[in-house]
């Protein structure tokens, strides 16, 4: 009982600290709001010459202060599948994205700004297959039910397309 009583306690003491932690999206990530909802498409990936069809679905949706898409990316013989988080940095004035994808062991970690209407996002280096990756990808919004996806990644110092292709928003 007594116990409960010094929790009851705590917790009245923290409460008014507790309410005033920010719980919201900034100002900055509710620009992005259009990306919420469940997405659509099919593409090619091109990766060191071969070309690799694909379905594609994402989810995208509020958790606290990160925007939450959980997508499958599905090339028939094998399925990345990835949980990402991407929020405002204020200090850094650039959204930042931590992704979790079964195709390697450490998180994708991106950083980004919009730049022409477009969210243009560049990885951290990675592990992805084995291999050390930087990545860079952009959405664009095209209506209210179609964006554009591109990717490309880095090889030496050039930028080399893996794939572009738009998707369907479905609700």
């Amino acid at each position: 009982m007594r116990k409960l009583l010094l929790f009851l306690v705590a917790l009245g003491v923290a409460a008014p600290a507790l309410a005033q932690l920010p719980t919201e999206p900034p100002a900055e990530m509710k620009k992005q709001e259009w990306m919420l909802g469940n997405w659509s498409g099919v593409g090619t990936m091109t990766m060191h010459g071969t070309e690799m069809p694909y379905t594609y679905t994402v989810k995208c949706d509020w958790f606290g202060q990160f925007m939450r898409s959980v997508s499958v990316m599905d090339f028939g013989a094998i399925k990345m599948e990835e949980t990402s988080y991407m929020t405002w940095d204020e200090k850094a004035s650039q959204y930042t994205n931590y992704a979790f994808t079964n195709m390697g062991p450490t998180p994708r970690i991106e950083h980004g700004k919009e730049q022409d209407g477009k969210l243009v996002m560049t990885s951290d280096p990675w592990n992805v297959m084995g291999e050390t990756s930087i990545s860079r990808g952009w959405m664009e919004k095209v209506d209210d039910t179609h964006a554009k996806f591109t990717l490309e990644f880095k090889n030496g110092e050039k930028w080399e397309k893996a794939t572009e292709s738009t998707f369907t928003k479905k609700g």
